[in-house]
This record gives C-alpha cells, sequence and structure tokens, in this order.
C-alpha cells in the first residue's frame, strides 16, 4: 500500500485549514452582512442619501425594523424634495408612501406650493386647480377665493360679466368683491339696455341695483321709453311702468296718464235689447232703437260722473234717464236703454244721435244712427 510522504500530508492539511478558515471567515461575514448594511444604511440616511439608505433598507428584507427605515428613509427623501422646491418629485414619492406619517398632507403641501407659484405669475386657472385638489392646509381658503377674485377681473376685462359675478360671489367678503359684482350687474343691465329685444330685463336689471350710479334714472328713462312705444291700458307692464314714472314724478307722466287713461265710452245701437254685438247705421223710425253703451276706458279705481242725451233727427233731446240728469261711471261698466218715437208716422226722419258727456259738457262717447 502506497503512502503519501509526510511532507505532502503537512501541505494538504494545511490548505484545508486554509480553506476552512476563509469559509468561516465569508460565512461569519454572510451572518454579520445585514447588522453591516443596517448600519450602512443607517450612516447614508444621517448623511442624507436617502435612495441609498432606502435602497439598502429594502434589501435587508424585514431586518429588525428595516421596513419602517425603508418608509421613514423615503418620506425624508420626500421631505428634502419639497424643501428643493420639486414638489412633482415630492409629490410622486408622498403618493407611494399614501398612509405613512403625514403623507397626504405633505401631498397637499405640494399642490400648495405648486398653486402659490402660479399665483406669482397671474396664472389663476393653474392655481386654482392645484389648491383644488389640496385636500388641506393653512390659508386654503383663502388663496382660493385669491384665484376666483383675479378670475373675475380677467372675466370683467375680456367683457364676460355673468362669468364675473359668478366668480365673485365664489369669494364674496374678499377685496372688493361686493363691490365689484355690483358693477358687473350695472355693466350687465346696460348691454340690456342697449338690446331692443330686451326692455323688460333691461328695466329689472337697473331696478335691482336701486341707487347705485345712475341706475335709478336708467330705470326710469326706460320705462318712460317703454310706456311711450306701448301705449295701451291692456299692457300690464306699461300700467304698471307709468304708475312708477308717476310716483317718482317723471316728466310727462302726468300727460302719459291722462292719455292712456282717458275716459272712452263705446256705444252700438241695434232692434235687440239683448244683442250686444250688431251696430247698425241706419233704422226705420218705427221701431224701438236700443242703445247699447260700453265703458271701455278709464283711471284704474276711479269713477266719473257723466250724462248721457239723445238727440232726435228734428232737435228734441232726452236728458234724463228713470229721473236722473247723471250717474257714475267706471271703467268696464255697461248699460242698456231704449228710444223710440210715440207717433212713429210723424216721426221725422234723419239723423239721431245719443252721446254721453262729462259734467263739463266734453264728449266721451257718441253715435249716430239714420232714422228712415
Amino acid at each position: 500500500m502506497n503512502h503519501l510522504p509526510k511532507k505532502t500530508n503537512r501541505i494538504l492539511a494545511a490548505a484545508f485549514l486554509a480553506a476552512s478558515v476563509a469559509a468561516a471567515v465569508l460565512l461569519l461575514r454572510e451572518i454579520n452582512r445585514p447588522s453591516r448594511d443596517y448600519k450602512s444604511a443607517e450612516a447614508k440616511m444621517a448623511e442624507g442619501d436617502y435612495d441609498g439608505a432606502a435602497a439598502l433598507y429594502a434589501s435587508l428584507d424585514g431586518y429588525l425594523d428595516s421596513g419602517d427605515k425603508n418608509l421613514e428613509a423615503r418620506y425624508r427623501k420626500g421631505l428634502a424634495e419639497l424643501s428643493e422646491g420639486n414638489t412633482e418629485v415630492a409629490e410622486g414619492i408622498f403618493t407611494e408612501l399614501s398612509d405613512y406619517a403625514d403623507s397626504r398632507e405633505k401631498i397637499s403641501e405640494c399642490h400648495i406650493k405648486r398653486g402659490l407659484n402660479y399665483l406669482e405669475t397671474k396664472d389663476y386657472e393653474r392655481a386654482r386647480y392645484e389648491f383644488e385638489d389640496a385636500e388641506s392646509g393653512e390659508g386654503l381658503s383663502e388663496y382660493l377665493k385669491q384665484c376666483s377674485y383675479g378670475l373675475g377681473l380677467k372675466a370683467m376685462r375680456r367683457g364676460d360679466f355673468d362669468e364675473a359675478v359668478r366668480l365673485f360671489r365664489e369669494c364674496e367678503g374678499y377685496e372688493d368683491s361686493d363691490e365689484q359684482i355690483t358693477e358687473c350687474r350695472y355693466r350687465i343691465a346696460s348691454k340690456l339696455r342697449d338690446d331692443p329685444r330686451c326692455p323688460i330685463r333691461a328695466v329689472a336689471a337697473f331696478r335691482e341695483l336701486g341707487d347705485y350710479r345712475d341706475a335709478a334714472d336708467q330705470t326710469a328713462e326706460l320705462e318712460y321709453r317703454y310706456v311711450s312705444e306701448h301705449l295701451s291700458p291692456d299692457d300690464p307692464v306699461t300700467r304698471a311702468y307709468l304708475l312708477h314714472l308717476t310716483d317718482i314724478g317723471w316728466p310727462d307722466s302726468d300727460a302719459l296718464s291722462e292719455q292712456l287713461y282717458h275716459w272712452s265710452v263705446r256705444i252700438i245701437v241695434n232692434e235687440d235689447p239683448d244683442d250686444n254685438v250688431t251696430d247698425l247705421d241706419m233704422a226705420s223710425k218705427e221701431t224701438v232703437l236700443w242703445w247699447h253703451i260700453f265703458v271701455t276706458n278709464g283711471p284704474p279705481g276711479e269713477s266719473k260722473e257723466v250724462k248721457a242725451v239723445a238727440v232726435y233727427p228734428h232737435g228734441m233731446k232726452i236728458d234724463q234717464w228713470d229721473g236722473d240728469d247723471s250717474f257714475a261711471i267706471t271703467k268696464g261698466f255697461e248699460f242698456t236703454t231704449s228710444t223710440y218715437y210715440v207717433d212713429p208716422k210723424n216721426g221725422s226722419e234723419g239723423d239721431m244721435t245719443f252721446g254721453i258727456y262729462d259734467m263739463d259738457g266734453n264728449r266721451i262717447g257718441e253715435k249716430t244712427v239714420v232714422l228712415m
């Protein structure tokens, strides 16, 4: 049996021992590696190398509190980016961290910082988007009002006064937004005033402004224009406007009232006491004539003392009816009376007139029929 020389055995044994020691050292190093990496991560965290720290903590796969430390490193990275103004990067980090610490508040802070930057350049639209995306933050409500106010002023400058009113109402109480709302409403009313299709809307718009600037005069002028162009007692708008003009003593309002509410009577004549439609121009002198009187106009709520006079062709007058020589009329009043010859065969032919007159003899309404 062959045996290796003793020297060779000693060499092999030394080599084995060295390998074993190396293996042990490697094993020991492997065993101690998490501890070393953890300490290294701590060092990086202290140095501000949050990316490196986070990577090492992530590689430790749950060693000690490495999971929490990984979140902390990333959170601190987000804070660092935020402090340097890198809000987009910071927001991305805090969004990934979601509910860790106050990450949601930090997301809002990112939006607010960007919004404030946009405010400095008067980019109110983008600023408002940022502030609206922020869930909370000190001064957020005032920042939003500042955006609405700035956008309202821009809307005014381009003539979009309805939009301006809407925006100023979003920030009522901020700066002079309330006064700006009133001014916008005045300009809206002025646009309506210049549009012939909107006279009633223009009156309403100026009236709502009360004593602001010349709104009261504008209201009256528009009412006067409308009444002059729509002088009909059947138009309720005309009646309402004229009443207001009379109350404030607007020039010519009394004359318009007189013209609008002048007493007016319509008279028709026929041979039937119940026929309120047929109107004859000629009739037989041998028939009974029925005179139907309708008071078609007059001042609302007022009455007027009048007299009725019938004049036959030969000049005879009848000016008393049921023993009365006058009676009161109001708008809408109606009555019917009759005339006839007692001796028709000997009655005169020609024009017969029936009229309603005021107590000064001024004619209010009259009808003539030819008797044959």
